[in-house]
């Protein structure tokens, strides 16, 4: 391997140019070469776009670019020795590599044109890590491969045909299933003399229409049936690496399944302790426990490409809305739904937990981009939704938890949020300026209403107190449940009136405001644990009253009153906490 380091060429910033990683062919062991290719964006280059987790930075593997060493993050390696073929070039785009991360200058305006560079890719792969299976494989057994073993699985052309009442059965199957369609749509209701309704505590809201050829993978969904079914079956029987692939094979059927609309509990055809089932969510729980689920920068990666997203879990290769879709619809089974309460409540508190998790990180992606195609905001209306809906994403740099996400707010109508990457600003002056745009365009001061629990990581210390840092919350007290809270009374705001002011420093906001009342003690705060009854009545207070069920009542006040202290006027203040 050569020992001298890489040097890159300069980029035209007048251009839309990126450099694309020419993957070099060689055979699974062999080590990683490529080179480096300039390109515009403008002229339609063909490659594909890589999403992954950087890794750290410190754990980095040797690689060969243009004859030069770079050292790649092991996790990047990893991902692109999955990527290689061992007879043809790939091109790839890696961030890590066809960016000069040295380059400051370069950076920003790569970063900059990153939207519309996996927009403009032919695919983008997802490679979420490595499953396992490696470590269960000799390395004697690897240096013969050409190629790795590799798992395909595919999305169905499935319909889910949404039902007011339950069907007739008349071209439907005992399992819900649509074997004529024609019937199906032209089918009578209750109030037909002849409606024979299709048993609903199968699938109460829905019918499937399968393909006309049939299932993809069915027989890798039969076989997991099989070893569930088969009472002699045993882990230790089939050696580790077999026991997990299959293990794999099994938690992937479940996704398949559940894709296609079935039920979670047609998943399950043995006793909730079976090794079978037990594996499979072992699996599943593995798979979304990977960092990638967790990071910001890539909820833009997915969503813009708009033609082939692809995962990559070790060696299975799958479409990502084939595991978005079987996570958005899980809840609808044993929560919107009546066919899965009784097989939800009878699972294990781990089980549920874990298939709870796993429908809250793949549905998310999905969640975001049918809210950014339906829902019409204009530019800062979306980053603000964007920044409440990522609170719990995570991005080793606090900037970026503003500008990941500027790529997904391009296409929406003005006012234009007019900020570009810029890594010289520091966090301060970035979060203080894109608070004061809220309140400006607001009309308001709700972006107060943020109860965070403020992180220790270093630099989130240094925002004043009253600049969100759109990090996690306290529980279920999200700003959009206290928003509501607050909407059902009308005693503020009295009106448009003196625009809040940020100081030269970005430290202070300066607001006016009316002397009301002079608060005399404070106590702290309840502890559950330490008074259970009151926590007890205020909940049955709570349920009693219906806070949170949305009803904005108004209600007015009548201008009797009682505090500990008294007195009025009008005043203005300013506020900062370093």
């Amino acid at each position: 391997m050569a020992t001298e380091p890489l040097r890159y060429d300069k980029l035209d910033p007048g251009r839309s140019d990126i450099r694309i990683l020419q993957l070099l062919p060689g055979r699974w062991a062999d080590g990683i070469s490529c080179t480096l290719q300039t390109a515009s964006l403008d002229g339609d280059p063909v490659f594909d776009a890589l999403s992954y987790v950087w890794g750290d930075a410190q754990d980095t593997t040797a690689i060969t670019v243009d004859g030069c060493t770079f050292y790649a993050t092991t996790n990047l390696a990893a991902a692109l020795r999955r990527l290689r073929s061992s007879q043809e070039v790939r091109p790839v785009w890696a961030d890590a590599v066809c960016i000069n991360q040295a380059d400051h200058g370069e950076k920003m305006g790569q970063v900059r044109l990153m939207a519309r560079t996996y927009k403009s890719a032919r695919s983008v792969v997802v490679f979420l890590g490595e499953s396992g299976v490696l470590g269960l494989v000799s390395s004697e057994e690897q240096a013969g491969w050409d190629d790795p073993p590799r798992f395909e699985w595919h999305r169905d052309a499935t319909w889910l045909i949404q039902t007011e009442h339950a069907p007739s059965k008349s071209g439907i199957d005992p399992q819900g299933v649509v074997t004529d369609l024609l019937t199906v749509l032209n089918c009578k209701g209750p109030e037909s003399p002849d409606y024979d309704p299709v048993d609903t505590a199968e699938l109460p809201m829905w019918v499937v229409y399968e393909p006309q050829d049939g299932i993809r993978e069915q027989d890798r969904i039969d076989a997991f049936f099989a070893r569930q079914e088969d009472a002699g079956y045993s882990n230790s029987s089939s050696g580790p690496l077999a026991e997990l692939r299959q293990h794999q094979e099994g938690a992937f059927a479940i996704m398949k399944m559940l894709s296609n609309g079935r039920c979670p509990k047609l998943c399950l055809c043995s006793a909730t302790d079976s090794p079978v089932w037990v594996g499979a969510l072992k699996v599943i729980d593995h798979f979304t426990g990977l960092p990638w689920w967790t990071r910001l920068w890539v909820l833009q990666e997915a969503i813009l490409q708009r033609r082939q997203v692809t995962a990559v879990y070790g060696e299975i290769v799958a479409p990502m809305s084939l595991i978005e879709a079987s996570g958005a619809i899980l809840p609808r089974h044993h929560d919107n739904g009546l066919c899965c309460k009784s097989f939800w409540h009878s699972l294990p508190p781990d089980q549920q937990s874990t298939l709870e998790r796993f429908s809250k990180m793949t549905s998310s992606i999905e969640a975001v981009r049918e809210i950014l195609s339906i829902v019409e905001q204009n530019q800062i209306e979306r980053l603000l939704f964007l920044l409440e809906k990522t609170r719990d994403r995570q991005a080793t740099d606090p900037r970026d938890k503003m500008y990941g996400l500027l790529g997904l707010i391009e296409d929406s109508p003005g006012p234009v949020v007019d900020i570009a990457p810029d890594y010289e600003r520091d966090m301060t002056h970035l979060y203080a300026d894109m608070a004061m745009r809220f309140i400006r365009h607001q009309q308001s001061l709700q972006v107060l209403l943020n109860h965070e629990i403020k992180p220790e990581a270093a630099g989130s210390h240094i925002l004043p107190s009253w600049v969100p840092h759109w990090g996690a919350t306290y529980g279920c007290l999200t700003p959009n449940l206290i928003r509501g809270r607050l909407s059902q009374y009308n005693a503020w705001p009295p009106g448009a009136g003196k625009m809040p002011e940020l100081s030269a420093d970005s430290r202070a906001l300066g607001v006016t405001g009316k002397y009301v009342d002079r608060i005399t003690n404070v106590s702290r705060a309840a502890d559950k644990a330490a008074t259970p009854d009151l926590a007890k009545t205020l909940s049955e207070l709570d349920v009693f009253f219906g806070v949170d069920e949305g009803h904005l009542v108004k209600y007015q006040p009548d201008g009797s009153g009682s505090g500990s202290g008294s007195g009025s006027g009008s005043g203005s203040g300013s506020g900062e906490e370093g």
